[in-house]
């Protein structure tokens, strides 16, 4: 399954970077680079596949040739193309499909072809010190989980249901939606940076970018955004302290490498580990915060009655 997996990676950047090199290395079969932009001097700080000759020229071919110098074994190739316009077609030829840096509504346009196609989708992203990775491997995903002991190891079939990305943001956290009791504990399981993320993707959509470095004000519109989108999913604005906000308004466009490499190296077991067919993925968000170097694992929405294990199968094989 993983020399014929057809990967997309869509968005050259850090985190890409990382993904790309591990899987190449891994030895998938074929690694589609897209991305529609040009080389600036600023990519070179994250982007180790890049060197000052470079600038200018497409991130994704400028890229493309040194991931293949990996593995020449794995076939390399690079489109300079805005992946937020392509049409069904082009994303069916794939067996996964992985956006990083990516706005919104892409997210959510190619989470629901993907969706639509049964094609493994993770969206990925970093914002300074925070980063995140999404993962939507459709209603019935299947895989094998092994328990082993001194004379046998014993294998069980399980399957797990995954919501879409948009499902997720229209989660609600409040009493009036959530069992009251379980109002206080389920809020404790979801991290902050989902709601940074969540305040940053509301930023794009209405300016059309994230956010920009020393920009008051985009860091005083940022803040301004913050009640009311916490407040949509019935969460309380102090959850994220303006201070916070501010912050991340000033690093919303800055990829860190050791960010990216966590997120990166993260996303590539993830997706090595579903072409293997071995092992359980994680469901369905995953929130980084470098500031703490602590990440979290937890789905949303919490409370989607789907999505419960289903062991279907035991096989018990003798060492």
């Amino acid at each position: 399954r993983m020399r014929n997996a057809k990967i997309l990676v869509a968005g050259a950047n850090g985190l890409s970077n990382e993904l790309c090199k591990n899987i190449v290395l891994a030895g998938v079969g074929a690694v589609t680079l897209v991305d529609a932009g040009k080389v600036e001097g600023k990519d070179l700080g994250s982007q180790f596949f890049l060197r000052e000759e470079d600038v200018g020229k497409s991130r994704a071919e400028a890229s493309a040739h040194r991931i293949h110098e990996l593995n020449p074994r794995v076939d390399v190739k690079a489109l300079a193309k805005d992946i937020r316009v392509e049409e069904d077609e082009f994303f069916r030829t794939f067996d996964i499909v992985c956006v990083s840096g990516c706005d919104r509504d892409a997210i959510i346009r190619i989470n629901t072809i993907c969706q639509k196609h049964g094609i493994k989708f993770w969206a990925a992203g970093v914002a300074g010190f925070l980063g995140y990775l999404f993962c939507d491997l459709g209603d019935e995903y299947k895989f094998v989980r092994e328990f082993k002991t001194k004379d046998a190891t014993t294998t069980t079939e399980c399957s797990l249901s995954f919501s879409r990305f948009a499902d997720a943001l229209e989660a609600k956290w409040g009493a009036a939606t959530l069992d009251r009791r379980r109002t206080k504990a389920l809020r404790m399981e979801v991290h902050p940076v989902f709601f940074s993320f969540r305040l940053l993707w509301e930023f794009w959509s209405k300016q059309g970018r994230l956010p920009l470095p020393n920009n008051a004000e985009d860091v005083d519109l940022l803040v301004s955004f913050k009640e009311a989108s916490l407040t949509s999913a019935e969460m309380d604005p102090s959850y994220l302290p303006d201070d916070s906000v501010r912050h991340l308004a000033q690093t919303a466009t800055a990829e860190l490498s050791p960010v990216c490499a966590v997120l990166g190296g993260f996303l590539a077991q993830e997706v090595l580990k579903v072409l293997s067919g071995k092992g359980e993925p994680f469901r369905n968000f995953f929130c980084y915060d470098g500031n703490s170097a602590v990440g979290k694992v937890f789905q949303i929405p919490l409370v989607a009655s789907k999505g419960k294990e289903k062991e279907e199968e035991t096989v018990s094989i003798e060492d």
